[in-house]
């Protein structure tokens, strides 16, 4: 009888010892799975890029419930237009810009659907360009930036059908491998993205130091500067020539109706704006022409759904010279500044917005200044008024070099511009946005050390 125990026990014991063989292989073969599907994912964070998701989208669902009396969505027109803290330094209203490059508006849905779960905005505020978007051009990217960084839940599950079913649609017949491996590798990223080792770069690996929350507030600031070239009336002009530009299809107007219900539901009111792009619609389909605002008007009186076009209701009086970072399409940081106060103080008006204090925006306030300290500079182009500037801004020392100058801010230690002069006096900015992201590590490591 005890030789037969003996027996079991070893049994029992080679038994075991097998379990947690396997156990601990499943673990380690884990914490590597993730570890590696971590590293490859693109955390949408690149110096000089737009797509700075990870530490917007991140730092919005780490929020404390209940922060934001403000949500901006929409393409990058709202990502470039309008910057949060800019708000919240004049009026004290606390708002999060949700926006991305090229959104799909089945992706702002969805977006909102998750925002939703943490956060009751007494206003979402949509920009109308989602509204022109054909689905047949959307990249994989643009439906990426949203699915990648969506914290795991309902919201994100059904957006990951969405998305895989749009996929899988695209040939003559309905794709189930290709919706398989989607809606797999939305939960799963390493399954898109497992061939990204020749393109990781330190980014992929460090955080930016110095930032629990998002200093920006999802909004990205552009210090780079190339005039529109083009009036709105010019921009109008060739538009009547081109009256299909227009055309809102219907699958977008169907979605902006189920924004507009799930909002409803939440007590939430929807505001439909366009953040200003003035550009030649030959070479720019994003132009924000009077034949745009009319049908995105019509289409708002049908739907009951309020409607205010900063750039044929409002008077920012935007300059073509100096506001935009790319010929008129985006604003840089002078524009943006321009459209946030005056959206700002639009919406305090309008929805009776009251001030509060946000802890996160108090803590974030002063890098926020000193970063936009350093953005002006980067966009003046007369030297008289540069050199002035520099007089009022006494920790920026400037440098004579063989075709111009640079300056340094004495307290990080850090360039934070190189100019060249050109012929006609005037002055250009090389790489600005470059040195911008160098201030911001050195300013932010000094905070912190």
């Amino acid at each position: 009888m005890s030789n037969n125990k003996g027996i079991n026990n070893k049994i029992h014991s080679s038994r075991m010892g097998k379990f947690r063989k396997v156990l601990s292989f499943f673990v380690i073969f884990s914490i590597l799975f993730l570890l590696l599907q971590n590293l490859l994912t693109p955390v949408w964070n690149y110096p000089n890029s737009e797509d700075n998701l990870s530490y917007s989208y991140e730092g919005f669902f780490q929020s404390p419930s209940n922060t934001y009396d403000v949500i901006f969505l929409g393409t990058s027109h709202m990502l470039y237009g309008i910057s949060p803290m800019e708000i919240y330094k004049e009026y004290n209203v606390c708002t999060y810009n949700l926006g991305t490059s090229g959104q799909p508006i089945d992706a702002t849905y969805y977006t909102l659907e998750e925002v939703f779960t943490n956060q009751s905005p007494k206003v979402v505020v949509l920009d109308a360009s989602s509204l022109f978007t054909d689905e047949e051009h959307e990249l994989d990217s643009l439906w990426r930036f949203v699915m990648d960084s969506l914290p795991f839940g309902w919201a994100k599950l059904k957006y990951a059908n969405r998305y895989a079913t749009f996929f899988a649609n695209q040939g003559e017949e309905f794709d189930l491998n290709e919706y398989t491996l989607r809606f797999a590798s939305a939960f799963f990223p390493m399954i898109e993205y497992h061939d990204r080792f020749d393109e990781l770069n330190e980014n992929d690996i460090f955080d930016v130091p110095g930032v629990e929350e998002y200093y920006l507030a999802g909004y990205f600031l552009q210090t780079f500067h190339e005039s529109s070239g083009v009036t709105v009336d010019e921009m109008n002009a060739y538009e009547k020539e081109n009256e299909s530009l227009a055309n809102i299809y219907s699958h977008n107007a169907k979605v902006l109706e189920q924004i507009q219900k799930l909002c409803k539901e939440h007590e939430c009111e929807l505001l439909l704006t366009k953040i200003p792009a003035i550009h030649r619609g030959k070479w720019y389909t994003g132009a924000w022409t009077y034949a745009r605002y009319e049908a995105v008007k019509s289409l708002a009186d049908s739907l009951h759904i309020s409607y205010y076009d900063l750039l044929y209701d409002g008077d920012i009086s935007i300059d073509v010279e100096k506001d935009y970072t790319d010929g008129g399409a985006h604003l840089n940081y002078l524009g943006a500044k321009k459209t946030s106060l005056f959206l700002g103080e639009y919406l305090k008006d309008t929805y009776q917005l009251e001030e509060k204090t946000y802890k996160g925006f108090e803590e974030n306030e002063e890098g926020y200044d000193a970063l936009t300290t350093v953005a002006f500079l980067q966009l003046i182009f007369d030297e008289k008024e540069y050199d002035e500037y520099l007089t009022h801004h006494k920790q920026f020392v400037k440098e004579e070099t063989k075709n111009g100058f640079v300056v340094k801010d004495k307290l990080c230690d850090v360039l934070v511009d190189e100019v060249e002069q050109n012929k006609d006096g005037s002055l250009s900015h090389v790489n600005a946005l470059f040195y911008l992201e160098d201030y911001w590590l050195a300013y932010a490591k000094e905070k912190t050390s």
